[in-house]
């Protein structure tokens, strides 16, 4: 309706803040609080303004000139009170990107354009880097001759010169190597993973760990406890860097805790150390590694559920961490967060540990274990746990080892595999569920080359490169497509050219020849290291 000399007229409030944005106004002004859904527009002379009221705010709209008259108008507006954050450009304000943070081109209190930025709009200034201006902000990877601290090598693109692009892109041109190329070149290990084969592997109760060429580690999964070492505590479904280890040779994993073998002999450990299981003298857990006390000659290592233990150099064996039920075998059942040597064993050429006991391979082939023994995984005929070792019935050419939870099997020199203990879920394969307190041997694998053994489940690498595994399969960790128990060795499918094997509590891991890793079973926590967090009973490939 007219009104004197201005057009008074009301707008219902049928348009929301974001709508308006899309129909392109010129300008968009919190002005003040005003009851909901009351919105008058005026009309006077050459100006034409439109207010508009969007939840508890006041909302000042000028359309673009040739509708409503000149924009021009905002200059007359009285000024309020300035509110730096609220996404709208007062009088007073350089600009104000809807936020109180520095780093983004629009100062903390909405005062200054930051170095290397240029903030546009009234409503939400927009803010981008410069490109050019030698500073190097935001989406920038360089700047002129600005590259930061980046050189070819810390980008994993080997020796050369690095330049900057126009674009503040990273110019590669001048760099000796690509990431991507297929070719592990100086400093890819950490760079660039993808290009670099896998070494070795170890997989945890719910997270797995590999070894890169040139000893980096990488690992990925379930970190509550910090047993990635990122530095962190979130869980990971693709693999992330630890820190402070380049010169690994091979791993071990407990339920939470992990230990690097290092290229000198040392041992460094991460993750839960409430039992000292980490070996460095305390019991305080860490998401960083730590080195393990006294220990500087070994030659390899293992980790049960809450203890390690370390073959060294001389054939003796040092443990640490938990030993209620014996499974450090020093005699006692106190726990130590340093290592202890194991009693009457010091021709050790191999080491397996289970849940709660652990087993050492002699180089005369007999095998001797210790600890917990209430399912006859100690192999000597009983069922008594013992703090020191006793030899396994009826093994004399054993040419590795590999502990479960409850059950332990030997492969023998002749490629056969012979397994003990809890069999509830046909974890020795033999083709029956009984318990047995001395071997039994597998059916039909006489070609094995390696072994791997998870929680309740085992699995076999034949000199094929094939892998064959046998027990529960409620999660799809015996990678045959289905989620059958089996008594009896069944095909993972996929894997035909494996050179390792790594089994954690319901997952498994195989590393290939090419130096990929594959992954199956149970993905709760990311421990397959495909980017989801979904089970499979087929394999699926780690992704870098």
């Amino acid at each position: 309706m007219w009104h004197g000399g201005y057009t008074v007229f009301t707008v219902f409030d049928f348009l929301g803040a974001e709508e308006l944005k899309k129909r392109d106004p010129i300008m968009l002004h919190k002005t003040s609080t005003l009851h909901r859904n009351r919105s008058v527009g005026y009309a006077s002379g050459g100006y034409s303004l439109i207010r508009i009221l969007d939840g508890s705010s006041l909302l000042l709209v000028a359309a673009s000139i040739g509708l409503f008259g000149a924009a021009g108008c905002w200059d007359d507006l009285p000024s309020e009170t300035i509110v730096c954050g609220n996404g709208v450009k007062q009088i007073g304000e350089k600009c104000d990107d809807a936020n109180q943070e520095d780093g983004d081109g629009c100062s903390a209190d909405c005062g200054r354009i930051e170095p290397g930025w240029t903030c546009t709009g009234r409503i939400r200034s927009i803010c981008e880097p410069v490109c050019g201006d030698g500073i190097v902000v935001g989406s920038e990877e360089c700047d002129g001759t600005n590259l930061g601290e980046a050189t070819c090598s810390s980008l994993g693109r080997g020796d050369g010169q690095l330049a900057c692009h126009e674009d503040c892109t990273f110019d590669y041109n001048n760099c000796s190597g690509l990431c991507g190329n297929g070719i592990c070149e100086a400093g890819e290990s950490s760079a660039c993973p993808a290009d670099c084969s896998c070494m070795s592997l170890a997989a945890g109760g719910d997270h797995t760990c590999a070894v890169l060429q040139d000893g980096p580690v990488w690992c990925w999964g379930r970190n509550e406890l910090g047993q990635l070492g990122d530095g962190t505590h979130n869980s990971r479904n693709q693999p992330v860097q630890v820190q402070g280890i380049s010169s690994a040779s091979a791993l071990a994993a407990g339920a939470a805790h992990t230990c690097a073998l290092l290229q000198d002999g040392s041992i460094s450990c991460w993750g839960f150390n409430e039992s000292g299981q980490l070996g460095d003298g305390t019991n305080n857990s860490t998401n960083q590694p730590v080195q393990v006390q006294g220990i500087s000659s070994a030659s390899a290592l293992v980790a049960g559920q809450y203890h390690t233990c370390a073959l060294l150099q001389d054939g003796f064996i040092w443990c640490w961490g938990r030993n209620h039920l014996g499974q450090l075998g020093d005699r006692t059942h106190n726990n130590r967060n340093q290592p202890v040597q194991v009693q009457s064993i010091s021709s050790a050429s191999a080491l397996a540990a289970g849940r709660y006991h652990t087993c050492a391979l002699l180089q005369n082939g007999s095998v001797w274990c210790w600890g917990d023994n209430a399912c006859g995984q100690l192999g000597d005929g009983t069922y008594n746990n013992t703090s020191k070792p006793v030899q396994v019935q009826g093994i004399s050419s054993a040419s590795a080892l590999a502990a479960g939870a409850l059950h332990t099997c030997a492969l023998l020199q002749n490629g056969a595999v012979w397994c003990w203990g809890n069999n509830e879920l046909g974890q020795l394969g033999d083709g029956t569920n009984n318990f047995t307190n001395q071997p039994v041997q597998v059916q039909d694998i006489s070609s094995a080359s390696a072994l791997a053994v998870g929680e309740y489940y085992t699995c076999a690498l034949l000199q094929d490169g094939s892998a064959w595994c046998w027990g529960r399969n409620d999660s799809g960790q015996l990678g045959d497509g289905t989620n059958n128990w089996t008594n009896q060795p069944v095909q993972v499918q996929r894997i035909s050219s494996a050179s390792a094997l790594a089994a954690g509590a319901t997952h498994t891991c195989a590393l290939l020849q090419d130096g990929a890793v594959w992954c199956w079973g149970k993905n709760d926590f990311g421990q397959l290291g495909d980017g989801t967090n979904n089970s499979t009973n087929q394999p699926v490939q780690v992704v870098w």
